[in-house]
């Protein structure tokens, strides 16, 4: 369906465990695969007011210059609140947020689509994930399907793996990434 060409970047993440994000949203779909460890996810769909200062939202770079606690921040996040004990009097619209938890351990992979805020959460212990990041393509592009199953390929099968590819969209890369499809199984003899 084209989704080779729409790959973005992936990142692996590890460590000894007990971390935590920031409340945040990412502009690209992102496929996040635990090899070990655990992590908890809390997720609020893209249409609430989390990106608002009402809900502690702050612009990293901003901020700082007028709050030496955030010195060294980037990006645009919830920066305002403890994520431990929230303070409803001060953030009174977080009591009425619809959210999701999920919980992830070794083996699991969750789909989380663009735009959504999350907080995520590794306790103790070994922690090694993987994510993949991903643009959204207008629509499914059959013809590419069509063709790697004119080359033999059966497209219900895996056809590659991350370390298949090549990532592109890095500033000093400018072409797109692009991942080496692994060869067609030979045909069985009662399918000739």
């Amino acid at each position: 369906g084209g989704f080779t060409s729409r790959l973005s970047s992936t990142v692996l993440w590890f460590s000894s465990g007990d971390t935590k994000s920031v409340i945040h949203n990412d502009g690209q779909h992102n496929f996040h695969c635990i090899f070990s460890g655990r992590k908890d996810w809390i997720l609020w769909q893209p249409s609430e007011t989390i990106n608002t200062r009402a809900f502690g939202w702050i612009r990293g770079e901003e901020e700082a210059k007028t709050n030496p606690k955030f010195k060294d921040t980037y990006g645009t996040y919830v920066g305002l609140i403890d994520t431990e004990d929230v303070d409803t009097n001060e953030f009174p619209g977080w009591d009425t947020l619809k959210w999701w938890k999920l919980n992830m351990e070794a083996g699991d992979c969750a789909y989380i689509p663009a735009r959504w805020f999350h907080f995520v959460e590794a306790p103790r212990g070994r922690s090694l994930t993987v994510h993949v990041w991903f643009e959204a393509g207008g629509k499914f592009d059959q013809r590419s399907c069509d063709t790697m199953e004119a080359q033999g390929h059966n497209t219900s099968e895996y056809l590659l793996r991350i370390s298949d590819c090549t990532w592109g969209h890095e500033p000093d890369k400018p072409k797109k990434t692009k991942c080496k499809v692994r060869k067609p199984a030979p045909k069985k003899v009662d399918e000739l």
